[in-house]
C-alpha cells in the first residue's frame, strides 16, 4: 500500500515528498505529506486508466492488421511522461512483445518508455537509434530503456 503512494510523488508530483514522509519526526507534517501522496496517487491512477485505455485502443488496431508489428509503438499528446511505462509495461504484458508509451507535449518532444522480453534488448536498440541520429537521446538496459524524440524528426524519416 505504501510503494504505489510514495512513487506517485516521483511520478507526477515532487520525488521528495517520499523520503520527507519517510523521514519525517512531525506527525502533523507526516499526515499532511501522506495525504497529498494519497491524492497524487489517485490521481496517476485515474491517468493511467485514460492512457492504458487509449494506448490498448492502438495497440489493438495494430496487432489487427495483416502482419502484426514486433514492437508496439504507442503514445498520444497530452500523455504524462511520469505513467508511461506503467502503460509500456501493461501493453508488453498483454501482448507479449516490447512495447513502448510515448507522451508528447505541446513542443511536439515525445517522452517514452518501453519494455521488452526476454530475447530482446531494448537498451542496446535504443542507443543504436540514438548513434544513427533517429532519436534525440535514449539510453537504458535489455528489459527497459527510455527515450525523447522529436516528432518531425519521427515524421520525416523513412527509417522509422
Amino acid at each position: 500500500m505504501l510503494g504505489p503512494r510514495i512513487n506517485a510523488g516521483g511520478r507526477i508530483g515532487d520525488s521528495a515528498l517520499g523520503m520527507k514522509l519517510l523521514s519525517s519526526d512531525d506527525r502533523a507534517e507526516g499526515e499532511r505529506i501522506a495525504a497529498t501522496l494519497e491524492r497524487l496517487n489517485q490521481e496517476r491512477q485515474a491517468m493511467e486508466a485514460v492512457m492504458l485505455e487509449e494506448g490498448e485502443g492502438q495497440a489493438f488496431q495494430k496487432m489487427e492488421g495483416a502482419v502484426p508489428p514486433a514492437v508496439l509503438l504507442t503514445g498520444a499528446d497530452g500523455w504524462h511522461p511520469g505513467v508511461v511505462g506503467l502503460i509500456a509495461s501493461r501493453l508488453k504484458e498483454r501482448y507479449r512483445r516490447p512495447a513502448f508509451a510515448m507522451a508528447f507535449n505541446d513542443q511536439g518532444v515525445g517522452t517514452g518508455s518501453g519494455r521488452s522480453i526476454i530475447g530482446v534488448d531494448l537498451g542496446s536498440a535504443v542507443r543504436a537509434a540514438v548513434e544513427a541520429g533517429l532519436l534525440v537521446k535514449g539510453g537504458g538496459h535489455a528489459m527497459a530503456a527510455g527515450l525523447t524524440i522529436q516528432k518531425i524528426k519521427c515524421l520525416s524519416s523513412k527509417r522509422f
